[in-house]
């Protein structure tokens, strides 16, 4: 698959996830949503690994749990006054 399809998918799942992930943190009080160690280490995580999330690596479901970081730290990123755009998508979590 070339990259450009890579992108392209990545995107679409990320328009499905990251609105789920929202309303799942909707229940949370916003001190923990941005508690600054938890986006730490989702920040260095999509830093160390954000190549697996884009090009599947092959030890089994190591790409699911990155790509699922990645969905937590766009969630949590939307809870910050006036939202987030990532990849040309934008996402809010304060309504």
């Amino acid at each position: 698959m070339s990259a450009d399809e890579n992108h392209t998918l990545l995107r679409i799942a990320l328009q499905a996830a990251v609105p789920l992930r929202i309303d799942q943190l909707r229940t949370k009080h916003i001190s923990v949503i941005l508690d600054e160690t938890t986006c730490r280490e989702l920040g260095d995580d999509i830093a160390t690994y954000g190549d697996i999330v884009m090009y599947k690596s092959e030890k089994r479901g190591e790409t699911a749990k990155h790509f699922n970081q990645l969905v937590e730290a766009i969630a949590r990123l939307a809870y910050n006054p006036g939202g987030v755009t990532f990849d040309g998508v934008h996402y809010e979590g304060r309504r």
